[in-house]
This record gives C-alpha cells, structure tokens and sequence, in this order.
C-alpha cells in the first residue's frame, strides 16, 4: 500500500462530501458518489488530535488548530464547500484537539487542551451557552468521566490514562481508551459499552482502537480494532457482549486513517475506500493523492 500523509478524514451520509486533510493545512472535498474531487483549499488545521468536520447538508467544512503562530492565524475556522471561502473564524479558540457537530449540523463541539469544550453555532461560529450533544453530554476530567443527561448525572471512572473515542446509543455509550503497555492491570485500556442508567458495564471488550461509532440503521456499536500484533493492521468489528461474539466485517489492512459518518453506516478510509459498516461493502473508491510523509 501506497503512504499517505492524510491526517484527517470526515464523510456525510446525506450530501456524499468527503473532506481529507494532508498532513497540514490543504484540505481537499470529494464526493464518494461521483468520485470526484470537486475541490482544495488551505485552511487553519495543523497536525494532531481530530480537527476537521463536514456539515451534513454538505455546505461548509469546520477545521480546527492547536494554534501555533504563523499558522494562518489559528484557532478553528468555518469553509464553504466547495470553494473553500471563509464562513468564520474564532482566533480565540486555542489548543483544539476534536471537532464534532451534532446530528443536525447546527452545533459544533469543539475540545481544547486544559479546558471545557466550546459549544458554537456552526453557521456564524457563536458560542452556544447550555447546549448539550443529542440526549447526553460527555465531559472528561482527570479522574473521571461524567455523563450529562437531561435529567441526571453519571459518573464513570477512567480505565486508563486517556480518553480516544466514544459514540452514544439512545441507552449506551461506548469508550474507547488505550492500553496502558506498563501497568496493564492497572490500566487495562480497552473498549466498554455502558448502561446510559445505572452505568453499569455491558461489555468490556480486550479491543485497541482509535474510532467508534453507533449504526443507526442495525443499533449496533462499530470499531476499528488494531491488530495486537501489527499495530498498522486494523479490521472493521462489529461488537457484542464478548470478544468471542464481535464479527470481523472487514480486514482494511494498513490503515492509517478511518472515519465514521455521523450516522454509523458508513467508513472511509485513508486508502480511499468508502464501506457500507453493516456489510462491508465497498460503495465507492476516492482516488485520494497518495503523498508522503514530509522529512521535517
């Protein structure tokens, strides 16, 4: 397989935009129904964390920046695609590690480093005050996690030295965090799916991945699980109470870079590939410029 120096990936389910970012800063917009690129442009996004977003409707693309100087001014910026005009731009905003929005496409999550996320509009880059993702809240802190719903609060203690990824079922949330290779009992790392109730455990599954989701369509939680052995070796599972019951959809191979849809029922992948989650099927192939990693 070809190295790519993709960093970033986002996909919509309804408009058929893919955005995919290049190390740093060129973001450039395909359509993985046509397969054709239909746009590039520069924006603020630099390397790390997960800093990049698709609107729904297809209309803008949101980027985030941790912020270093010089870096067409940092911060997290709204584009029109596909031109890639400038909707907005929050120079304020420092130390950006995720961008999410919600279902709708009208609120934009944004973590920083240190702090609390920023909730803001998506189309004018407003802060929204009292805002909260779908039905719950995730909010991570040192020693815990609390999750907010509209009526309670639940608490759940970290099973490791980090947070990587978790995705909401209308009862359930499912974390994932990584392996801690030096204390291992300690720290086990690993993905859990949780009662959004009692908080009690469903499963607790031996899996290393970076990126869950929820299909909408099956109600089935989703992973990309890294091999324990080669760590660029990575397969699409669909999980269940235990190892021995999650089905391995797909093997994608090296893969650098994935993401999920907002609904779940899509993956794309760094190579390009666009799978239907449920079935693995191969709905679209994005010929993506395969560029190497810079020496510097």
């Amino acid at each position: 397989m070809r190295s790519s120096a993709i960093q970033h990936l986002a996909i919509s389910d309804d408009s058929a935009i893919v955005a995919a970012a290049f190390f740093e800063k060129t973001v450039q917009i395909w359509s993985w129904k046509s397969c054709d690129q239909i746009g590039e442009f520069e924006t603020v996004l630099d390397f790390g964390g997960k800093r990049l977003a698709v609107t729904p409707d297809g209309s803008a693309c949101i980027v985030g920046s941790y912020g270093r100087r010089g870096h067409l001014g940092g911060g997290i910026a709204a584009y029109s695609i596909p031109n890639g005009e400038i909707l907005w731009h929050r120079t304020d905003i420092r130390c950006v590690q995720y961008i999410r929005l919600s279902g709708s496409g009208r609120e934009v999550y944004c973590g920083i480093e240190g702090g609390p996320a920023y909730v803001l509009e998506s189309a004018t880059g407003t802060e929204i005050i009292g805002s909260v993702y779908t039905a719950h809240k995730l909010v991570v802190e040192k020693e815990r996690y609390m999750i907010k719903g509209e009526d309670k609060v639940l608490e759940i203690p970290p099973n490791s030295f980090a947070l990587l990824d978790a995705s909401f079922s209308p009862d359930a949330v499912c974390i994932a965090e990584p392996r801690n290779a030096l204390n291992p009992r300690e720290q086990p790392g690993g993905i859990r799916i949780l009662d959004l109730v009692t908080g009690d455990p469903r499963c607790d599954l031996v899996l290393r991945s970076n990126h869950v989701a929820f299909n909408s369509a099956d109600a089935r939680f989703y992973c990309v699980a890294h091999s324990q052995i080669e760590e660029k070796e990575c397969s699409l599972v669909r999980m269940a109470g235990t190892e021995l019951d999650c089905d391995q959809i797909i093997m994608l191979g090296q893969c650098r870079e994935e993401a999920f849809s907002p609904s779940g029922r899509l993956l794309l992948t760094a190579h390009g590939d666009v799978y239907e989650t449920s079935t693995g099927t191969q709905v679209a192939f994005l010929d993506f410029p395969q560029r190497d990693y810079p020496n510097s």
